[in-house]
């Protein structure tokens, strides 16, 4: 059986598009990655919507995942469990199953910046198994502070190609 693609809410797609490629401090990062001018006007929320869905299919990682309430509302506070999509251009998609309506939906989409030199161009990046093996460490880092829990790691490589 061929797994269905997870789509977006619209509600939910308009709120995180303003946020992430529209809103002021991510606009240029998102054009950077997908080779427009970073001073250009944001892509549209179609492009957006297409690049979320394409990291789930060609993601390199794949992990599932209760991650800490980041906003601190609650000491210990974790979120649903979720699915994390990341691809080669360190975009994450973050996917959840709702049982009710059997199905996978999207509930956000960013671009992952490095936690101490914020976000580095494409042309400026180190090489990509440089950036895979710093992701996984920090992930593990997170896992044993506790930042996430419950979570299981899949490295994917040629399956979506």
């Amino acid at each position: 059986m061929v797994k269905k693609m997870a789509k977006w809410r619209p509600e939910n797609l308009k709120r995180h598009y303003k946020k992430h490629p529209a809103g002021p401090m991510h606009k240029s990062c998102w054009n950077d990655l997908l080779g427009k001018d970073p001073n250009a006007k944001p892509i549209d929320i179609d492009r957006y919507e297409d690049e979320s869905e394409k990291v789930v299919r060609h993601r390199w990682l794949e992990f599932e995942a209760e991650w800490t309430d980041e906003q601190g509302k609650a000491r210990g506070s974790y979120y649903s469990k979720s699915t994390y999509y990341v691809d080669d251009r360190m975009i994450w998609t973050i996917t959840r199953y709702d049982r009710k309506k059997d199905e996978e939906y999207i509930t956000t989409c960013y671009e992952r910046h490095d936690p101490k030199k914020g976000y580095i161009k494409i042309a400026n990046r180190p090489p990509l198994g440089e950036l895979r093996h710093e992701t996984i460490k920090r992930l593990r880092g997170w896992k044993k502070d506790g930042l996430i829990k419950k979570a299981t790691f899949r490295e994917i490589y040629n399956e979506s190609k």
